[in-house]
């Protein structure tokens, strides 16, 4: 099993090295029609659903419009991160109940709780590649090393895809990644992500990158997608147009009312979005899905649901930080009653 696993792997890794991935997912592969000038794709993630989720399964949400992923006419799923809890324990459920149903590849921009358990790599391969579909360039970036930094390897295969798109190489360049490093240091975005991942220092991607994405847009069409996305977030997608051209996007569901999977539709004659809700409800279209949206809609007071009090409350108490913080606070009490009384 583990020789066939190892071997699994090893394949998939020259694959997506040759421009041909395989999904280490369910093992399928992008399959697109004629020369692949037309095709869509989906873009979620936070598959795991809420904070407080302890089943090991995908979200609520998720499975139940199971069939939506693989009605909707895309060829590939990209997820932003933060599928499992924990890899090594969920990922032959997760296989069993949703990736090997998908009839589609799916391939993942790893996030933080993707690598509890240090298991990720051995089970699923590289956390950084590339590879093309048609005239299009995919990178998919690892934004939990190097503190989010795009450095060393990374860098390589983004300044790569960087220059083919200045020169008008490539049609369309689309980056994936679970932070939303992008944001750290542009100050429209200031505020928005509190409750995300983030770099310790913020210091977003590195130095030159957002940079040679603006020159990019000269030649091509640029994209990047992230999904760290907090539980507070007002919607499942961002889709904000810079002066440049390039978009920043953002995608992922919670297990929330609000989640939606964004459709991306490709062709000679640009990059269509489309909102896909999983849950029934009416959705604004994405590119109404800007900052201003999101802006206008953070820090809206919600109804306080009183029936939600009790598990709001187990949540708290059965939540190992909230027990080490009750034992520090007693410790601290007895160290300064004994100061106080010397």
């Amino acid at each position: 099993m583990r020789g066939a696993l190892f071997l699994a792997i090893v394949l998939n890794s020259a694959l997506l090295a040759a421009g041909a991935p395989v999904s280490p997912f369910n093992g399928l592969s992008i399959e697109v029609t004629d020369d692949g000038t037309e095709y869509a794709f989906l873009i979620s993630g936070h598959f795991y659903g809420s904070s407080s989720s302890r089943s090991g399964l995908p979200a609520a949400t998720v499975l139940a419009e199971r069939e939506l992923f693989s009605s909707a006419g895309a060829s590939f799923l990209l997820t932003t991160g933060d599928l499992f809890i924990n890899t090594k324990a969920d990922l032959a459920r997760h296989r069993r109940v949703f990736y090997d149903q998908l009839g589609i590849p799916v391939f993942n921009a790893v996030g933080n709780h993707d690598l509890d358990g240090g298991d990720y790599e051995a089970l699923l391969g590289p956390t950084s590649f590339a590879f093309d579909v048609g005239p299009d360039r995919f990178v998919v970036l690892d934004t939990e090393r190097d503190d989010g930094r795009i450095i060393g390897r990374q860098a390589e295969l983004l300044f790569e895809a960087t220059e083919l798109a200045r020169q008008g190489r490539i049609r369309n360049l689309f980056v994936i990644s679970h932070r939303p490093v992008w944001a750290e240091v542009q100050p429209m975005f200031d505020g928005m992500f509190e409750h995300n991942t983030r770099s310790v220092l913020a210091q977003g991607p590195g130095p030159g990158v957002l940079e040679a994405l603006d020159a990019a847009a000269a030649g091509a069409g640029v994209f990047w997608f992230a999904g760290s996305m907090g539980g507070g977030a007002p919607a499942s997608i961002l889709w904000q147009v810079m002066p440049s051209g390039v978009v920043y996007g953002m995608s992922a569901v919670r297990d929330e009312p609000r989640d939606a999977l964004l459709l991306v539709s490709v062709d000679d004659d640009g990059v269509h979005p489309e909102a896909l809700s999983l849950t029934g409800r009416e959705l604004p279209e994405v590119e109404d899905l800007d900052v201003a949206y999101w802006r206008s809609k953070q820090g809206v007071p919600q109804p306080f649901n009183w029936r939600l009090l009790p598990l709001n409350t187990w949540n708290v108490i059965s939540d190992r930080a909230f027990w080490w913080g009750m034992a520090a606070m007693l410790v601290m009490s007895m160290l300064l009653r004994r100061i106080v009384r010397r």
